[in-house]
């Protein structure tokens, strides 16, 4: 009993560490985007944006994957930000017509990430569901082995359809406008 008692403390020793970490890095992110903002050139915007992402996705990824816990938006995440820093790194050597068409295209690549994201929850939904047909409750190691009753039914399936409406809606508008 002493023992998972010290496993415990360890446990929230770590999560409180990696908060701290997580809004120390946060916080010098948006200092350092604040500052390149007010320089000429916007492109290295995209690679302090995208590098937040892209570490803490790739954290919340192989923890998950380590915990056997495959969700899809850590992975959404992580491919957003890789996609900002690729985009930060790239599109300064590009030619101003590159550049145009990447500005046209990113309202589309945005309203699309809304698509994908609701049609993960909605997948989610229904293969936690199928996986605890007789709503069992279940061990989340993600938030310190805390035991929970509701499994992710309606409002992620809710959720799930507002993105994906909200999606299309974004990507029928863009066309219209663009």
């Amino acid at each position: 009993m002493n023992n998972n008692n010290n496993n415990q403390k360890s446990t929230s020793g770590l999560s409180i560490l990696v908060s701290v970490i997580f809004i120390i890095w946060f916080i010098a992110s948006l200092v350092c985007m604040i500052y390149v903002g007010k320089q000429e050139n916007k492109w290295p915007l995209f690679i302090l944006f995208g590098q937040y992402f892209l570490v803490f996705g790739l954290i919340f990824v192989i923890h998950n994957i380590i915990n056997k816990h495959i969700y899809g938006p850590e992975f959404l995440v992580t491919v957003i930000g890789g996609l900002c820093v690729y985009t930060g790194i790239v599109m300064p050597k590009s030619t101003p017509e590159e550049k145009e068409s990447f500005v046209k295209s990113l309202p589309f690549i945005l309203f699309g990430m809304f698509i994908f994201m609701g049609i993960v929850a909605i997948v989610n939904t229904f293969r936690f569901n199928s996986n605890n047909k007789n709503n069992i409750p279940y061990q989340d190691s993600t938030y310190d082995n805390i035991t929970y009753n509701a499994p992710p039914s309606l409002s992620s399936l809710v959720a799930g359809i507002i993105c994906i409406i909200v999606g299309i809606i974004g990507i029928l508008v863009c066309h219209s406008i663009l």
